[in-house]
């Protein structure tokens, strides 16, 4: 009888997930492992895509990236991940625009991060462009709310009710440059919000519509701010990124969670 109780425990209890199949499972349009070996230059190495956009959402590793490094994961000790050297904004991972990622409805922007340094603001995701005194897209940056310095996250819609008008959500905090980030910027259509490490850490009504980027030569970049931007300057990332994410809804607050649970723990 004590068997059976047992058989009928096990049987119940959910199957572990690993990170990239927790991450699989919310249909991500985009999804970069950032674990490919070989080293960057010509011919420039791919980024490949793991979701459903498939090889369409390729990027590639810009000069100067290095892989191979430690990854995020603490359940794959084999992960691995990509090293920003932060010198210039071709230190990047580059996608190619697509109409997927700039959308006017809800999105999310996932990746984790670990910095090298905590003295400026830096870009570690983006898809944006500023272009006759008009921002359009979104941004991800390393940095508190007064952009003075790299201790914090922040996350940056634009909207169509003024040229410049942009919405940020914020969370500054001395970060540690031995740490792991897990870092989620969410437009549900309404609101942005910027998690990090699984607990939402800033909320804001957008006030407006979001204006896309339209630019079909404006790509969305890991590592830097977008080509399109680059007028206002690069904001090249230091340190380290992996499991980019890309997708086309605003995750829940549970979602962001697990996804942060699978990363972390040892037994997702």
């Amino acid at each position: 009888r004590a068997a059976a109780l047992l058989l009928s425990a096990t049987a119940i209890l959910p199957a572990l997930a690993d990170y990239s199949s927790t991450v699989l499972s919310q249909g991500p349009v985009c999804y970069w492992r950032l674990n490919e070996t070989n080293l960057p230059g010509p011919p420039q190495v791919v980024a490949t895509n793991w979701g459903a956009l498939g090889v369409s959402g390729n990027g590639m590793y810009t000069n100067g990236v290095v892989k191979g490094a430690s990854g995020a994961l603490a359940v794959d000790p084999g992960d691995t991940a990509a090293a920003f050297p932060g010198i210039t904004g071709k230190n990047r991972v580059r996608i190619p625009y697509l109409p997927e990622w700039n959308l006017n409805g809800p999105f999310s922007v996932e990746f984790w991060a670990k910095p090298s340094q905590t003295e400026g603001m830096a870009s570690a995701a983006a898809s944006t462009t500023y272009t006759n005194y008009t921002w359009a897209g979104w941004a991800v940056y390393q940095g508190n709310a007064q952009q003075g310095t790299g201790n914090g996250w922040r996350f940056r819609l634009s909207r169509n009710e003024s040229n410049l008008g942009v919405r940020s959500v914020h969370l500054d905090v001395n970060l540690d440059t031995n740490a792991w980030y897990h870092v989620v910027g969410i437009f549900d259509g309404t609101n942005l919000s910027l998690y990090v490490n699984g607990g939402l850490a800033d909320s804001t009504p957008l006030d407006g519509t979001y204006r896309p980027v339209t630019d079909t030569t404006a790509p969305m970049t890991f590592g830097s701010l977008s080509d399109g931007a680059s007028s206002y300057g690069w904001f090249p990332y230091n340190g380290l990124l992996d499991e980019p994410a890309f997708y086309t809804n605003a995750l829940s607050p549970a979602r962001v969670l697990a996804h942060y649970q699978a990363g972390t723990n040892v037994s997702p």
